[in-house]
């Protein structure tokens, strides 16, 4: 704990907080989320393929953060401009931006927010249900849509962290705790979230009940430099950036098993985010602290080479640089619409784990996915899918894929051919959807478990957060629904496909994570 001074760290933001940045209102200057299908094109091995998003804490001398955009060659433009204190940034399954905010109130208590930007750019406020005092970092989503908050609290000593986990209805519950600053989280493709404990120099690994383990603990990181920002590349290995109290850093690359090798040293910047993108490469945001100057992005080959990717970002006068990167996603998700209750998304992840289809498809077994892409569509291709046709939109970055003879208890893989984005890409996307009528807890089977889950919900409003259980599809959860789910019970869906990813070459599906802010203060100056 000594390694990053926290107490004396704890009293200095406390001083600090006697100057507030109030919000503005969010303004939308660009609308669009990236420069490609995100579709990786041959002949291209280390071409980034998709825009960069950064949260910025401070762009300008005074005033408050902002969303930068960058394109493949580097070139800057604001997303969202005059935001306080964004931090965590993450793209939902339909192409929507999440981000992380924190005011303070007159009182000097952190205030958290998250707020989603639309694809056409429609901002709205998500939820601000959080604790008092709760200063917010990183967000992930996981496979069933719920949004993973990680916490700071300014009122414990050790600003001891918590992870708070935000249904698709926006309810607000604690999902996990550790005992120092915690700044980034990465899920991995079975579903455990890892959480960056920087002032206890550990990665705690949470499986999706909640339980908590030590992935890499002090042993791991080097003297003082504790882990900060997280992120999974596409075969499966952990990558964590450090810092120590002036700024000075490594990245650190764990195997799944947790052999743990050097990818990076010599960096002097306080790096903090990272970010995959679809090539392979890595991005790292570097907030520029506790030394001043301008803040950068450094972007490394999949080999280990170093460039400056953006520079200068930020204020001069330090910590104002980058804090949390994101690359926007091709994602698809098995739509159906409930009755008059509305209409309801299953996410189809395109790496990782598999998204379960629960809900019935009718004796024809009819089902419609619909492809979200980085860029508008001007064509959507051709199905590649046994019974398949396909329909642009419904919005403008869009395609469906309507399903005819869908088979229960089987993995189905739903393929767009020669899809063409508004950037002349061109290419084919697939994705595997699991189909089990009744499994209405998606672990691949149906059994006691999904049986009281429905019956829990039975004669509730069909909403966000209880739709599966409404497996008839009619907009209520009744007896049919239990007798449905109970009729299904002992099936289960067969071994995946394979143990990789969940897609054909299908880039922008990259995981970013973010990183802490170790010794800078969060208000005043650094804020």
């Amino acid at each position: 704990m000594e390694a990053y001074n926290i107490s004396k760290f704890h009293n200095y933001l406390k001083t600090m907080k006697t100057s507030k940045l109030l919000p503005d209102p969010v303004k939308i200057l660009a609308l669009l989320l990236g420069s490609s299908l995100s579709i990786l094109a041959a002949g291209k091995a280390h071409a980034q393929t998709a825009n960069l998003f950064a949260s910025v804490n401070h762009p300008a001398s005074t005033g408050n953060g902002a969303i930068f955009e960058y394109t493949p060659a580097g070139a800057q433009s604001t997303f969202v401009a005059s935001i306080v204190q964004p931090r965590g940034l993450a793209f939902d399954s339909v192409g929507n931006l999440f981000v992380a905010s924190t005011d303070f109130d007159v009182n000097g208590n952190a205030v958290g927010t998250i707020f989603k930007v639309t694809h056409g750019g429609v901002v709205s406020t998500v939820t601000t249900a959080f604790p008092n005092n709760f200063f917010l970092e990183d967000i992930k989503f996981d496979s069933m849509g719920n949004l993973f908050v990680f916490g700071d609290n300014e009122s414990d000593p050790n600003l001891a962290s918590t992870i708070f986990k935000v249904s698709p209805g926006g309810v607000v519950t604690a999902f996990g705790a550790v005992p120092g600053q915690g700044f980034g989280l990465a899920f991995d493709s079975m579903g455990n979230l890892f959480a960056a404990d920087a002032a206890d120099e550990t990665i705690f690994k949470f499986t999706s009940a909640g339980g908590r383990s030590v992935f890499a603990g002090p042993t791991a990181f080097v003297s003082m430099q504790g882990p900060e920002g997280l992120a999974f590349d596409s075969a499966g290995n952990l990558f964590a950036s450090t810092a120590d109290g002036s700024g000075n850093g490594q990245i650190f690359e764990f195997a799944p098993n947790g052999a743990e090798t050097t990818f990076a040293t010599g960096l002097t910047k306080g790096p903090r985010g990272l970010a995959f993108d679809s090539a392979g490469n890595l991005f790292v945001a570097e907030l520029s602290i506790p030394n001043g100057g301008s803040g950068d992005i450094l972007k490394f080959t999949p080999a280990g080479a170093e460039t400056v990717f953006a520079t200068p970002v930020g204020r001069t006068q330090g910590n104002g640089g980058p804090e949390f990167l994101v690359f926007p996603v091709v994602s698809a998700v098995s739509r159906m619409t409930h009755g008059g209750a509305g209409t309801f998304d299953i996410n189809l992840p395109l790496t990782g784990t598999r998204g379960v289809e629960c809900r019935s498809g009718g004796s024809s077994g009819n089902y419609s996915v619909v492809f979200t892409f980085v860029n508008d569509v001007t064509s959507c291709g051709s199905a590649g899918t046994a019974g398949g046709s396909v329909s642009s939109g419904p919005n403008t970055n869009q395609c469906t894929e309507n399903l005819t003879g869908v088979p229960n208890a089987q993995y189905t893989t739903v393929t767009l051919n020669n899809v063409v984005d508004s950037q002349s890409n061109s290419s084919n996307v697939s994705v595997e959807m699991g189909v089990l009528v009744g499994d209405t807890t998606a672990n691949g089977a149906v059994d006691s478990s999904d049986i009281v889950q429905t019956q829990s919900q039975s004669g509730q409003a069909v909403t966000a957060d209880n739709f599966r259980e409404d497996v008839t599809v009619n907009g209520f959860i009744n007896s049919s629904d239990i007798s449905l789910v109970q009729s299904q019970s002992g099936i289960a869906l067969p071994t995946p496909p394979s143990a990789g990813s969940a897609a054909s070459p299908a880039p922008g599906g990259t995981q970013t994570k973010t990183k802490p802010r170790k010794n800078s203060p969060r208000s005043g100056q650094n804020r």
